[in-house]
Order: structure tokens, then sequence, then C-alpha cells
């Protein structure tokens, strides 16, 4: 059993038009094994949103344990969350609309994965929600070094998503697997 919590942070926010506020951002995501042993992978973003935060932490997160384990499908894998956008994204309760580059890649992420998806409450004294915060508020301030587990760190969607130019075309093809997921949900209604 692996126990996941996540979470995103944005600091100075600012409007950017009718967007939604857009600030320097961090993420992160504590792991707790079967053993209770803890890892974490966090990264920082400029110029950002809390909910891109919020889903770049799972995705981060999902991207770690493809890492680090060949038989994810095997795994009993449970996501501890504060954010209602990323849990209704994972349970396809939502149109996505926004942020469809990370989308993407999440939807391919979770493909042929059983997960459970848990809301907790913020700032509630949860310790892996207090620790994911703590990172993600860190990192989004800068006040923690940007070398983390992962590697993924960068102010540029591409880069934020490892993606370098030569990888592009991998990128328009997730875009795809978002498209046809969103079809599927389309026709479930």
């Amino acid at each position: 059993m692996i126990n996941i919590y996540t979470d995103g942070s944005v600091v100075n926010n600012a409007m950017a038009g009718d967007c939604w506020p857009i600030g320097s951002g961090g993420w992160a995501a504590i792991f707790y094994n079967e053993n209770g042993k803890e890892t974490w992978v966090a990264g920082h973003c400029d110029k950002t949103t809390n909910q891109r935060m919020e889903l770049r932490a799972v995705v981060g997160a999902l991207q770690y344990l493809r890492e680090k384990y060949t038989n994810l499908s095997e795994l009993d894998i449970s996501f501890h969350c504060d954010s209602t956008y990323v849990l209704d994204l994972a349970q396809g309760k939502i149109n996505i609309k926004s942020n469809l580059d990370l989308a993407a890649v999440f939807l391919e992420l979770i493909d042929g994965l059983t997960l459970h998806w848990y809301w907790v409450k913020s700032h509630s004294g949860i310790v892996g929600n207090e620790k994911a915060d703590k990172l993600a508020r860190g990192f989004a301030k800068r006040k923690l070094h940007t070398e983390v587990a992962d590697g993924s760190v960068g102010d540029k969607t591409w880069m934020e998503l490892g993606i370098n130019k030569g990888e592009r075309v991998r990128a328009a093809l997730l875009i795809n697997v978002l498209k046809k997921r969103i079809m599927q949900l389309e026709r479930q209604k």
C-alpha cells in the first residue's frame, strides 16, 4: 500500500485579464509506503495557477511512481488531496477546459491503473497533507532548493512537463489521448 498526499500552492497571485489569478507556484507529493517510510517529490513554476499546481503535484507523483515501480498496476495506491478540481478530474466528473496539456499527461499516467482518491480538508492537522502544503509553499516562495527528486522544475509548460523540443510530438499525442478520454466521458453521460 502506498499513500500519497499532494498539494499545490501559488503565492503573489495577480489577476491576468479574464484568467485565473497567476503567481509563483510550487507543488509537492509526499509518499508513505507500507512500512511508513516517507519520500517526496516537489517543484516550482513561475506564472501559474493554483489548479495547475494541484494537478502538477499529482502528475509529479505519478511520474515518480512510474519510474520507481515496474508493476504499478499491481500496487494499492491511494491519493489524498485537498483539491476538488483534481479529484473531479480523476473521477471523470468535470469537462476539462483548462490545463489541457497537463490534464493529457495526467490521463495518460492514470490509464490502466486502479487508484483510490480521497479528499482531505486542508490545514486540518493531517500530517501528510500538512507536509505537502509546507513543501509546496516553500517551493512557491523559492525558499527551498529547486533540485528535487524527479528533476521537474521550470518556468515553461514544456519544461515543467519534462518535454524538450524533440518530444513535442509526444505532447501532441497526449493531447489526442485527452480528447479521446473527453469523448468517452461525454458518451457515458
